[in-house]
């Protein structure tokens, strides 16, 4: 029988049927128990104390390993936990999850996304002399005991009420030797609280002013389950001015607001011809680890092409798609997510060559269809303005020669005018009315 951690305390093995107490071995530092029968079984009696120590701790870990004489390969090991008490302790009698008292399963006593709160019920029992009188125990709120703060500060964020049946505050409590008392403990989590398993202390201690007292510390286990993944994307650097045929570097960050450390790949995608988009991750790689309620910073690298005009927008979608927990060091690869659990940021890309010159240039020598489009209503119009130009002018041509023609009419009338004799006034011829009775005169 090998101890193999024994955290500082004296072991004594006896003989549980015989009261016999079993030496440790001068030789191998190990205790032989007599010889056992096949299929017999042998109950070892352990007196363990433990240190006296205020400075070393009060849990401790005992490992035994029993093997065979006869055949090494024939061995047994058990592992417990001992705690001092000095003359108090508590134990949980009752928790919102049943069994194993003590160690609750957050998820289960309190569904839904508000405040997880936890209900348990914890006995404190006086385990001094029975010569000894009645004690004053102080309960101490466990945000407030410095054991728990230096395991993780956010426990300080933790709201704890401790209240005996009538749903009273309970400070302190008065046992005599032997005596007990139950106290009810409420528990108000915090929205973040990390994967894993989370142990509080309650701490019992005398009420007394020696620089020593007395004390209890009631281990409470919370086991909180992971959520699902929850990922945003935030741009760092501001919007910026971009030229043609030039390399940037936009800073982003991606931040894991989920209760469980996960690995991420990053990616960056653009659609528009002739652009270039990458990811630079923290070690130049695009898969990453990130802790619980973390965020990184990241790169994400742009090539603008050379034929990029002035005034365009190009859209950039930078993603983060979780891959798999992490869960005490090691990958959890059983679950996947749909694309709704992937975080997505769009990053406008706008070019802008600042001066008007530059831009003058640069659609000359890489026009886009609208410039073509308006190059060609310009020509057409300047054809137009021209052709109109000289219509008006060969039309003015023509009128002058009207006019012109008109006026040498008009001269040349005023000449025949003048020219003319005086009238002849005609000479009335009479006839006879008679003439024509007899014939019809018939006017055509």
């Amino acid at each position: 029988i090998d101890v193999l951690k024994r955290s500082k305390s004296i072991i004594q093995v006896y003989d549980n049927n015989t009261g016999e107490r079993i030496l440790e071995d001068v030789g191998d530092g190990t205790f032989h128990s007599s010889y056992l029968e096949r299929h017999d079984t042998q109950v070892l009696l352990l007196n363990i104390k433990p240190s006296n120590d205020r400075a070393d701790d009060d849990l401790g870990l005992i490992e035994i390993e029993v093997t065979s004489s006869g055949n090494s390969s024939l061995r047994s090991t058990v592992l417990f936990t001992i705690q001092r008490t000095f003359g108090i302790r508590a134990e949980v009698t009752y928790d919102c999850d049943g069994s194993p008292l003590g160690q609750i399963e957050v998820s289960q006593c309190s569904p839904g996304d508000d405040n997880a709160v936890v209900d348990l019920r914890a006995r404190i029992i006086s385990s001094a002399n029975s010569g000894d009188t009645a004690l004053w125990w102080r309960i101490q709120n466990p945000a407030t005991l410095e054991e728990n703060l230096d395991i993780d500060s956010r426990y300080g964020q933790w709201q704890f009420r401790i209240e005996d049946g009538n749903q009273e505050a309970v400070p302190r409590v008065s046992l005599s030797p032997g005596g007990f008392v139950e106290v009810d403990v409420t528990v108000t989590l915090t929205t973040q609280v990390v994967q894993g398993n989370h142990t509080i202390y309650l701490r019992i201690i005398e009420d007394t002013e020696d620089s020593e007292p007395r004390y209890f510390d009631l281990p409470m286990t919370f086991e909180i389950g992971p959520d699902s993944p929850n990922l945003e994307i935030v741009q760092v650097t501001a919007d910026r001015k971009l030229l043609p045929g030039e390399d940037y570097s936009i800073q982003m960050k991606v931040q894991n607001d989920g209760n469980t450390e996960m690995t991420i790949l990053l990616d960056a995608e653009v659609d528009e011809p002739g652009w270039e988009v990458s990811i630079e991750g923290p070690s130049g790689s695009t898969f990453i680890q990130l802790a619980a309620f973390e965020e990184v910073s990241f790169n994400l690298k742009v090539t603008v092409p050379s034929d990029a005009n002035n005034g365009d927008k190009v859209p950039v979608l930078v993603t983060a798609m979780p891959l798999a927990y992490v869960i005490d060091g090691t990958l959890d690869t059983s679950q996947s997510w749909g694309d709704e659990y992937t975080a997505k940021q769009t990053v406008q890309m706008t070019v802008d060559l600042g001066n008007v010159v530059d831009i003058i240039v640069n659609e000359l020598s890489h026009p886009r269809p609208l410039t073509l489009i308006m190059l060609l209503v310009g020509v057409l119009l300047i054809i137009a303005g021209i052709q109109s130009n000289m219509n008006r002018r060969r039309w003015a041509s023509h009128m002058a020669l009207i006019d012109s023609m008109n006026k040498d009419e008009s001269d040349d009338e005023d000449d025949d005018m003048g020219s003319i004799s005086e009238p002849v006034e005609a000479v009335e011829e009479s006839y006879d009315s008679d003439r024509y009775d007899d014939d019809d005169i018939e006017l055509v």
